[in-house]
């Protein structure tokens, strides 16, 4: 069953290809959603998929050479019948 999820990264995630490499990730796995950094330093994203794959998706990262999760914040959201590709939004 596909969920949606709404996540806050902090730490050191800007600045390291934190977004080129989710990007990456979420594309190999199959998720759906969008990352983006913001003007605080953290790293927004929303990722749809089954819950087992977003897990993978953020072990994936936090073993990603440079980058440096030092937290996360994460909330369900409601899924998006439209999304269906992972992009980096500006």
């Amino acid at each position: 069953m596909k969920i949606r999820r709404h996540y806050y990264f902090s730490g050191m995630v800007q600045g390291v290809g934190f977004r080129w490499r989710a990007e990456q990730i979420a594309k190999m796995l199959g998720i759906a959603g969008w990352v983006r950094n913001m003007s605080d330093g953290r790293v927004e994203m929303e990722a749809q998929a089954e819950a087992s794959v977003l897990e993978n998706m953020v072990n994936l990262l936090e073993r990603q050479s440079f980058i440096q999760i030092d937290g996360i914040e994460c909330a369900e959201i409601p899924l998006e019948t439209q999304s269906h590709y992972f992009y980096v939004r500006h």
